[in-house]
């Protein structure tokens, strides 16, 4: 069996260009789709597939991945194909993570590449400390690898507009899937209010902002303009764009989802007395 099927590791980009496609320009459609479903499933999935996947898709899902700015989702891709090429370290299970293992036997776990190899895991009188899984997988050459590779090489060629013609793949495949809006009435009802005089920068970091964001899959410029509607509707009061635009970058690179009434309410019960007061709540 060819081992370059089985685990898409990145030498293969120097040593095996015949596996890859030969123009970015020229993607066959079925390759698209099937990066853009594949890619939904590494980034939003609670437990996505480890089912081995070619070098075409890997590296089509790779261009597509550095369209966004997030670090995280890069950190993201780069640990699902580490998990990937390491076997998930099925062949130390049997150790509890704080165990020390022998480095010869260490050295003889069987890798799928001999490039294969972790790094800067401590080691004394002969043992190594494998630590918790995560670290270890986080310190894989692979994982490193990927990661430096999307954000020195691929990153800048996607903001230099040369692969603007998968712009519509990757805005497809890096939309965080759509929550339903149930479970936040009472951030309808802010939405809909108007006259607020006090607190607005608190409503919107506590609930408009990871609102938009995180439940409507709104960008930061949508989340910019949304803001301002709705600011125009209450009592006066300045807040700066760019803190705007920070934040809503922030909610989206973290995940962060909008708070409940009842944690406002225990952090900043004056701001929940008020909205309650004008009948909003």
């Amino acid at each position: 069996m060819d081992p370059y099927r089985f685990v898409p590791y990145l030498a293969i980009l120097e040593r095996r260009r015949d596996l890859l496609p030969k123009d970015l320009n020229s993607l066959p459609g079925e390759l698209l789709e099937e990066a853009v479903k594949h890619l939904r499933d590494i980034l939003y999935s609670k437990n996505p597939s480890l089912s081995p996947v070619g070098p075409s898709l890997f590296f089509v899902e790779a261009n597509l991945v550095a369209f966004s700015p997030s670090r995280k989702v890069w950190e993201r891709f780069a640990l699902h194909y580490a998990k990937l090429a390491l076997g998930l370290v099925d062949r130390v299970h049997h150790y509890r993570v704080r165990d020390p293992l022998p480095v010869a036997e260490f050295l003889s776990i069987e890798r799928p590449f001999p490039e294969l190899r972790l790094y800067h895991l401590p080691v004394e009188r002969g043992r190594v400390f494998l630590g918790e899984r995560k670290k270890l997988l986080a310190v894989s050459l692979l994982y490193n690898d990927i990661l430096r590779w999307i954000e020195e090489k691929v990153r800048s060629i996607v903001l230099s507009g040369a692969l603007d013609h998968l712009k519509d793949h990757a805005q497809r495949a890096l939309q965080p899937p759509f929550r339903k809006r149930r479970g936040y009435p009472h951030i309808q009802r802010i939405l809909e209010a108007v006259g607020i005089p006090d607190g607005r920068k608190r409503i919107l970091f506590y609930w408009l902002i990871p609102y938009w964001v995180s439940v409507e899959g709104k960008t930061p410029e949508e989340v910019l303009d949304l803001a301002n509607e709705w600011l125009s509707r209450q009592a006066g009061g300045k807040i700066y764009f760019s803190w705007i635009l920070s934040e809503a970058e922030n909610v989206r690179s973290k995940g962060i989802k909008p708070w409940s009434l009842q944690k406002v309410e225990r952090i900043d019960p004056e701001l929940v007395k008020m909205l309650r007061g004008m009948g909003i709540l």
